[in-house]
């Protein structure tokens, strides 16, 4: 597949023109130089858009992408070089600009002889999307600084998916990073970003995720984007927390189902100690941490017990489980960790797509931080895939998970950001959901209650239950006596007679999975809108968070925590806020359900 070139150029024309000589001969054949004519308009349904070649046709050349004179200037002027203006190559945010500045914009040369070198990657600088979707060309790219991409990417996520359809985008990490330390690159691949750029000296969970990401397709560095990120599907903001999982529209959903993973992390084999710990015993004390990267609904992150002085074969014997709404973005990350280490506690990690997860027994081979194998270093490890029906509402697929999901149902702490003001933000929303766990818990109790009543499994649904229900009022010929009418939009039940124990628990059971669904639903609502407002509030504040935090004192490594603690915190009160929503879009399923089968069962009146 082919290799781009990210050139900023800013020597002389003489110097130019050596550096396209060398390229020249240097590169030779592999050097791609086919011109395309491309249109400016971008109506993906119009003949006349033109889209750049796709990587296979590209395979085994070599790509320049750079400024680059206006189309026709070598037909127009005999002459050598010419005049471009020096925008900005990264895309800051114009409001932070003053007109003077915006209006000054300086101009240099370019030589015409490296000009005719970019091909299909033409540097552009961005203004807005409105003007990007009538003027910008096909071959242009335009470049954005981490926070503005990360501004774009939470308040016009639409938008910029769309934008990210059909023009190729690159985001840069921020000028802020004068320690090296990298961004987040998951928070623009689900926005549908194609380059992310990468400070590759400096290796960490970032990095992890990075090469994690391209280990599918080979490792040859290109990884097709999901169908709902790409041209001719429907748009779906995948950083919404109003989005049901794997909805694209009523009617279109994405090509995977959500998933449910099953981890039960049972042993290690051969740990070594940290690399860098100094002054310690023989011994570690390890533990696991499993972490999911993906749509800020998806992004989850659990640990096992610390097992005490033992390297060789520690015994976890931990299960654990998660929802994954969107599979083809999200990745797993096994991370082993010393509980003893007072400053690096890092032993080693393993990070995979989700798509490229093997089920069953797998011994799961470990890497440094740098990414290299350890020697004899696994983790043994079961997992288990389960599709999720959007039709049914969640819970447990057997009775051996009952602990588990109790266990995995909690709310996740905030970590600190080191500013009062915003970690006050975060601190105003652990009591709302608090509260909606409890309701969400409330729901899955009851129907894990039903489905005993009714002597079902638990992967039955609702339906089945009032069906179990209607059969044993049948056998009792009680089914005239026995009623449910619509109040409202909810599901009443009626009875005249004195039911069989049996089926009258049947009927409390299925009443209070009624009464915790309408619970749900209505305060639901409530909790919601107080998180949407604090993320509002909070998206508010995103742009000036690096001054926020230096007016705070923070610098260096501490600094970079603090940006990292931050966008771990939006994405879980993001993915928190998808978990509310996509509980009260079930719980509302549930009650259709309920009318369904009573309907067909004739106890609905």
């Amino acid at each position: 597949y082919p290799l781009i070139l990210c050139m900023e150029i800013q020597c002389s024309i003489s110097q130019q023109e050596r550096i396209a000589q060398l390229l020249m001969e240097i590169f030779g054949e592999k050097l791609f130089l086919n011109h395309l004519s491309l249109s400016v308009n971008t109506d993906m349904n119009s003949s006349k858009y033109r889209p750049l070649p796709s990587p296979n046709a590209l395979r085994g050349k070599i790509i320049i992408k750079s400024k680059k004179l206006p189309p026709g200037f070598s037909n127009e002027f005999n002459r050598e070089y010419g005049e471009i203006i020096d925008d900005e190559d990264c895309y800051e945010d114009n409001k932070r600009r003053s007109k003077k500045e915006l209006s000054n914009k300086k101009h240099r040369k370019l030589s015409r002889a490296f000009s005719d070198l970019v091909c299909v990657l033409r540097s552009a600088p961005f203004e807005d999307f409105n003007t990007a979707f009538n003027e910008q060309q096909s071959d242009q790219v335009c470049t954005f600084s981490e926070n503005a991409a990360l501004r774009l990417a939470t308040s016009d996520a639409e938008e910029f998916i769309n934008y990210n359809k059909l023009f190729i985008s690159r985001v840069t990490p921020g000028t802020w990073r004068v320690d090296s330390s990298n961004l987040n690159p998951q928070d623009f691949w689900n926005v549908g970003c194609q380059m992310v750029a990468m400070n590759y000296q400096t290796a960490g969970k970032f990095m992890d995720v990075y090469f994690g990401r391209f280990l599918s397709n080979g490792g040859c560095g290109y990884v097709l984007k999901p169908n709902y990120l790409r041209p001719d599907n429907t748009v779906i903001n995948t950083t919404s927390s109003s989005v049901t999982a794997g909805r694209l529209s009523n009617n279109v959903y994405s090509s995977n189902t959500p998933q449910i993973l099953h981890i039960k992390i049972i042993s290690a084999l051969h740990l070594p100690r940290p690399e860098q710990a100094e002054l310690k015993a023989n011994s570690i004390d390890p533990y696991v941490v499993v972490q999911i990267f993906g749509v800020p609904r998806d992004t989850d992150e659990v640990r096992t017990k610390t097992i005490y002085h033992n390297s060789e074969n520690p015994q976890f014997n931990e299960a654990f489980e998660f929802e994954i709404a969107f599979p083809e973005l999200a990745l797993v990350r096994f991370v082993v960790l010393d509980d003893d280490s007072l400053d690096y506690d890092f032993i080693g990690q393993y990070t995979v797509p989700f798509e490229c997860i093997q089920t069953g027994y797998r011994h799961v081979h470990l890497h440094t931080m740098s990414g290299d194998l350890i020697a004899n270093a696994y983790l043994f490890v079961h997992i288990v895939i389960n599709s999720k029906s959007l039709a049914i509402p969640r819970r447990s697929v057997s009775r051996y998970h009952r602990s588990l999901m109790r266990r995995k149902l909690r709310i996740a702490s905030f970590r600190s950001v080191y500013n009062k003001q915003i970690d006050d933000l975060f601190k105003s929303v652990i009591q709302p959901l608090e509260t909606a766990f409890e309701y969400r818990h409330s729901v899955e109790q009851s129907l894990y209650g039903l489905n005993e009543m009714c002597g079902l499994p638990d992967i039955s649904n609702v339906k089945q239950c009032v069906r179990k229900i209607a059969s044993r009022l049948q056998k009792a010929n009680l089914i005239g006596d026995v009623t449910i009418r619509n109040q409202s939009d909810i599901p009443i039940f009626e009875y005249s007679t004195i039911l069989p124990e049996l089926s009258r628990q049947s009927v409390v059971a299925l009443e209070e999975v009624i009464n915790q669904c309408r619970a749900l639903i209505d305060n639901g609502t409530i909790i919601h809108k107080k998180l949407v407002s604090v993320q509002t509030d909070i998206s508010d504040l995103s742009k000036d968070i690096p001054r926020l935090l230096e007016t705070s004192g923070l610098r260096g490594k501490k600094f970079t925590k603090a940006i990292d603690n931050f966008s771990y915190n939006l994405a879980l009160l993001h993915g928190q806020t998808d978990l509310l929503n996509k509980a009260k879009q079930d719980a509302n399923i549930t009650i259709q359900q309920i009318f369904e089968a009573a309907e067909t069962t004739h106890l609905l009146v």
